[in-house]
This record gives C-alpha cells, sequence and structure tokens, in this order.
C-alpha cells in the first residue's frame, strides 16, 4: 500500500513539473514579437496576448487533468491499455489542431506545438513501458 502511494506522489510531482514547465515556455513565447504580424503590418503596436496563452495553457492541461483524474482513480492499474488510448486521442487531437492552424501562428502556438511533440513522445514511451509491464507481470 505504501509503495501505491508513494507511486502515485511521483507521478504527481513528474506531472506537475512537466505541466508547469510547458506552461512557463507558453508564457514566455507569449512575450516574443510575431515575426509574421511585424512585417506584415509595421506599425502594429506589440500586446502581450493573454487571452490566448491562457486558451493555450488550458489545452496543454487538458492532458495533464485527464491523466491525474485517471491516477487518482485507479484507472490506470485495472486498465492500463484503455487509458493509454485515452490519453493518446487526447495528445493526437490536440496535435492536429495546432498543425492545422501552425502556418501564421504566434510564437506561443509555436511553444505549444513544441510542448506537445515533446509530451506525445513521452507519452509514447510510457505506454511502452506500461505495456511491456503489463506483459511481464501476466506471464
Amino acid at each position: 500500500m505504501k509503495n501505491k502511494i508513494k507511486n502515485h506522489r511521483s507521478l504527481i510531482k513528474l506531472l506537475i513539473s512537466f505541466w508547469l514547465l510547458g506552461c512557463l515556455n507558453i508564457v514566455y513565447f507569449g512575450f516574443q514579437i510575431d515575426p509574421y504580424l511585424s512585417k506584415h503590418e509595421p506599425e502594429h503596436i506589440y500586446q502581450y496576448p493573454i487571452d490566448g496563452v491562457i486558451l493555450i495553457s488550458l489545452f496543454f492541461s487538458s492532458y495533464f487533468i485527464v491523466t491525474y483524474f485517471l491516477a487518482s482513480t485507479s484507472f490506470n492499474q485495472k486498465h492500463p491499455f484503455l487509458s493509454c488510448t485515452i490519453l493518446s486521442i487526447i495528445t493526437f487531437i490536440q496535435l492536429l489542431i495546432v498543425y492545422s492552424s501552425a502556418m501564421h501562428a504566434p510564437p506561443f502556438m509555436w511553444a505549444y506545438m513544441i510542448n506537445l511533440f515533446i509530451l506525445f513522445f513521452f507519452h509514447l514511451a510510457l505506454c511502452v513501458s506500461i505495456i511491456r509491464h503489463k506483459k511481464k507481470s501476466s506471464q
């Protein structure tokens, strides 16, 4: 029982650190001047895009919220394949949305795209390790 609580706490710490780093990356790139906008509208006065940064941070947070919900209800231990599938669908839909809006996107959207690629590859590695662990424990 103590081992499960320790694993749950380490998962929470890892999720919070990834979420915090990703959101800070999005916030940082919100301060960057959009090169497309500055090229086509030179008289544009820069304002921090707080609405876009908050919206993108909420989209980025959805993966971590669902992961925390699945881990806190012990759904991960009962149905690891289904939880990996649900999280894969979430990241894949987010990647499709970002890919469709990437042409003239502001810098914080590019940061979101980079964060999603890193999250997607981390998620795939995590799913592979869960599947290997499940195969070893079932044998």
